[in-house]
C-alpha cells in the first residue's frame, strides 16, 4: 500500500512528461473546427446547430474526431427518411469549410493559441531537456503538424490521429509518447471526457481543462485554463 501510495505522490507533483491535447487545450477551434460543424451540419440539411449541440455530443465522450461528430449532428437535425450520408461525404466538404477553397478562406485562420508564450516557451523550450513534451491528438498529421507550428511549440513529439490505430479515447497515443520518451510519471491535459477516458487507460494524471464535469469522467483535477499549468510545475 505504502509504494502504491508513494507512487501515486511522485505521479502528481513530479512529472517526466507533459501530453497535452490540442484543440480547446493548446488552441481555441470554437471559430474553425466547431464553425466547420455548424456550417457542414447547415450546408447538408439546411438547418443549423448550436455550440451546445456540439458540446453535447462532445460531452458524452466518443466524439473525439470531429467529423464523426458532425456526421452524427447531420443526422439527430436531418429528417428521419434522409439518406444516410458517408463519413468520406461528410469530411470532404468539412475539410473544404475547415482549410478553405479558392472561393472560400479557410476557417482554420481565425485559430488563435490559448498557452500564453512565456509559458509556451518556458514549457516547449527552455526546460524540453529535462521535461518531455508530446501533443496528443485527434487532428489528422498535416492539421497538426501546421497547429505546432502555428503556436510555436517545438521540441516536442506529435501524435496525430493518423499515428495510432485506436483513437482516443482509447490510451495508445499517450502510452506511445510514455514509451517514446522512456518516461512513466506522465500528465495528460485535454477537453473533453476522451482525453480523460485515455489519460487513466495510459495510467497518467488526468488534468481536465474547462468544465468541471470532467471529473465525472475521471479527471483528477480541473483547471479552467491551459495557462495554469505554470502553477502545477
Amino acid at each position: 500500500y505504502l509504494k502504491s501510495l508513494l507512487n501515486a505522490l511522485r505521479l502528481a507533483l513530479k512529472p517526466e512528461l507533459l501530453c497535452f491535447d490540442m484543440d480547446g487545450v493548446l488552441i481555441d477551434t470554437s471559430k474553425s473546427y466547431d464553425a466547420a460543424i455548424k456550417a457542414t451540419v447547415k450546408d447538408f440539411t439546411g438547418k443549423g446547430v448550436s455550440q451546445d449541440d456540439i458540446e453535447r455530443l462532445r460531452g458524452q465522450g466518443g466524439f473525439n474526431n470531429d467529423w464523426v461528430l458532425t456526421q452524427a449532428l447531420i443526422e439527430e437535425t436531418a429528417l428521419e427518411d434522409s439518406q444516410r450520408l458517408g463519413l468520406d461525404q461528410v469530411t470532404q466538404k468539412f475539410q473544404e469549410f475547415y482549410q478553405g477553397t479558392d472561393a472560400i478562406k479557410g476557417f482554420k485562420q481565425l485559430e488563435t493559441s490559448l498557452m500564453n508564450a512565456e509559458l509556451l516557451q518556458k514549457i516547449f523550450i527552455a526546460s524540453s531537456r529535462t521535461l518531455k513534451t508530446a501533443i496528443v491528438t485527434g487532428r489528422p498529421k498535416e492539421e497538426a503538424i501546421e497547429g505546432t507550428q502555428y503556436i510555436g511549440a517545438r521540441n516536442t513529439l506529435v501524435i496525430s490521429d493518423n499515428d495510432v490505430e485506436f483513437s482516443k479515447p482509447n490510451p495508445e497515443g499517450v502510452l506511445k509518447a510514455k514509451q517514446y520518451y522512456g518516461k512513466e510519471n506522465c500528465w495528460m491535459f485535454g477537453d473533453t471526457p476522451d482525453d480523460m477516458a485515455a489519460a487513466n487507460g495510459a495510467g497518467a494524471m488526468a488534468i481536465g481543462i474547462g468544465s468541471q464535469s470532467l471529473y465525472d469522467f475521471g479527471a483528477d483535477l480541473v483547471l479552467e485554463s491551459v495557462n495554469e499549468v505554470e502553477a502545477l510545475l
